[in-house]
């Protein structure tokens, strides 16, 4: 069973689609990358699965259970959420947190030794048995680092697997350039693990 599941989960805001039947998993033991530019959806996803937003449509279950900021209120939640590079230190700093760490922008304007021990620290955590989690905007990064790499453009989920195969897809979106719509991303071939 996941720590953490994605099902079919879609939020619209003012009419604009920021995740679109969104479908994944983290595991315990693994490192996950939700990789985006700014407006692709991999934060809001990152609080979707934090419980601090509700999808419109899906379903996000931790540990097997949905969950949401009204459902199980006396069960202890195993989530924990961090933003930016001070937090998530602090958070991966933390023995015993939380099993399932949510890191959001972990590494923005890190310098490369910064994000190097940042990331490391994400991977002995993950080797400890966490599920980590975290939103960055590119994969190059943190490719090196990951245990699974999931791609994502204008709210879709493109790619999705081990960084070298989830990252063939970005070779194809950069080179459209930076700003591919809806349409171009539902035509690449998704990767699944």
């Amino acid at each position: 069973m996941p720590a953490l599941e994605a099902s079919d989960v879609s939020m619209r805001r003012c009419g604009r689609s920021l995740v679109q039947r969104v479908s994944l998993t983290a595991d315990r033991g693994e490192l996950l990358a939700l990789c985006g530019a700014e407006g692709s959806g991999t934060r809001t996803l990152l609080h979707l699965l934090s419980g601090h937003l509700v999808a419109d449509a899906g379903r996000v279950r931790v540990d097997g259970r949905e969950r949401g900021p009204r459902r199980f209120p006396a069960s202890p939640d195993p989530r924990a959420l961090a933003a930016g590079p001070a937090e998530s230190a602090a958070l991966l700093a933390t023995p015993g947190a939380a099993s399932i760490l949510l890191l959001e922008r972990p590494i923005a304007g890190s310098s490369r030794a910064e994000a190097h021990a940042l990331l490391t620290a994400a991977q002995r955590r993950a080797a400890a048995g966490a599920a980590v989690v975290l939103a960055v905007e590119t994969p190059e990064p943190v490719a090196a680092y990951a245990t699974t790499v999931a791609l994502f453009v204008a709210g879709r989920l493109v790619s999705w697997g081990a960084p070298p195969v989830a990252l063939v897809p970005a070779v194809h979106i950069l080179s459209a350039g930076r700003d591919v719509g809806a349409a171009q991303a539902g035509s690449i071939m998704t990767s699944s693990t």
